[in-house]
């Protein structure tokens, strides 16, 4: 067996993750479902279990990688049904101000945790100061989540994605896997998290 390196994890998630997001953003019901319960979700496109919703392949192969590394490899960074990464330059030092005003300003990239930031500083501290708690919530967010049923309430929920941009409308599927998985195109973004950074 082949050993990946950080780059090609990164990568390989990137592209699995991309695929699912590009998915979602042309079905409502898809998004909403990932947004209130990325596992249910992703368990349900990897096996095309929507009765109303097509899924591909290639989209069913994605959500079935993550599917797989999230049992099989919890513990490496952007794993699980909530790819959060393992704690960064020290971010699980800080404050939990300080975090939260990082949230609010773009820390997250594309994905909404802006929306909560004082929720989500909570739970991002608790994570990344405890690692078997980090991979509960990459495994079981819904049942790991300090704050579980506020955000999943919430406009953006569980997982935030937001609303697929104006300017990306006309897109079909493959061109935004391709924009949201190639780190050329979404360099200037940043943001910690593997969606759009």
């Amino acid at each position: 067996m082949m050993v990946q390196s950080g780059i090609d994890i990164l990568a390989d998630a990137r592209l699995n993750w991309s695929r699912v997001l590009a998915f979602a953003w042309g079905n409502e019901q898809v998004l909403n479902d990932l947004r209130k319960d990325p596992k249910t979700t992703i368990i349900r496109l990897a096996n095309s279990q929507y009765t109303n919703v097509d899924v591909d392949v290639d989209t069913a192969d994605a959500a079935e990688t993550i599917r797989e590394q999230t049992e099989q490899d919890p513990g490496e960074s952007y794993r699980g049904y909530l790819p959060i990464p393992n704690p960064l330059g020290g971010l699980e030092n800080l404050e939990q101000s300080k975090l939260q005003e990082l949230l609010q300003n773009g820390l997250t990239g594309i994905l909404r945790f802006d929306e909560n930031a004082q929720l989500w500083s909570e739970e991002l501290l608790a994570v990344w100061n405890d690692s078997d708690r980090l991979i509960q919530v990459r495994q079981h967010p819904l049942n790991n989540l300090i704050h579980t049923d506020t955000l999943q309430t919430s406009q953006y929920g569980i997982l935030p994605i937001p609303d697929l941009p104006d300017g990306l409308k006309d897109l079909g599927i493959e061109e935004l896997r391709s924009f949201l998985g190639d780190g050329d195109n979404m360099s200037y973004l940043g943001g910690i998290f593997l969606l759009g950074s």
